[in-house]
């Protein structure tokens, strides 16, 4: 058979035989083509940038989650050594300026200081789009817009003291940094400072 200068012989089976020698063991006899290596190179180098701008944005996210936006069954320690067991309803329910709002396994609605806040045990981070959660601090009204509405209706309250105290009774009267509670015929002060909790309804 004849060999053109510059080309290779087509192995054929009986040129084994014929003493042709055959490739070292683990040499497939591929040539290495140093475009796809570099195409390689290129990959792995945009799947690292890629992944390091998404972790950039997974920190920024992260970084704008407050308490306000935590959701799940939550076991809530507070500084008055009382602990609060309830739902989470940032996601159904408007947020109170400085408040958690819980939903109770019995039903009722308990606004909790954010200030009284110890650790929260059981839930998860809830991210909503930034202009939403701007939004919504801006228009989230305070504890005291839902407290008279409390005393409107006369419905019964508890308001839980810094001591870990709680007051039972029908509000009387709230102003701008206080609310009135009458406890059994006694009219009872509270400072909404120093209130951990209020149950409503």
């Amino acid at each position: 058979m004849r060999v053109f200068p510059g080309s290779s012989r087509v192995k054929h089976p009986a040129d084994r035989e014929a003493g042709f020698p055959e490739l070292p063991p683990g040499n497939t006899g591929a040539v290495t083509d140093p475009w796809l290596d570099a195409v390689a190179d290129l990959r792995t180098e945009m799947d690292a940038a890629l992944r390091e701008d998404a972790y950039e944005v997974f920190l920024a996210e992260a970084a704008r989650c407050r308490l306000l936006d935590r959701v799940g069954v939550a076991r809530i320690l507070l500084r008055s050594g009382v602990v609060i067991d309830g739902l989470l309803t940032a996601e159904e329910e408007p947020a109170l300026e400085g408040h958690l709002t819980v939903r109770t396994p019995a039903g009722r609605e308990v606004l909790v200081l954010l200030a009284a806040v110890v650790t929260i045990t059981g839930t998860s981070p809830g991210l909503r789009p930034e202009a939403e959660s701007a939004a919504r601090a801006l228009a989230a009204p305070r504890i005291t817009a839902r407290l008279r509405e409390a005393w409107r209706s006369g419905e019964q309250v508890r308001a839980l003291t810094s001591r870990g105290v709680w007051l039972t009774g029908v509000v009387t009267h709230v102003g701008a940094d206080h609310v009135d509670v009458d406890v059994d015929g006694s009219c009872v002060t509270v400072a909404l400072q120093s209130a951990d909790a209020w149950e409503l309804g």
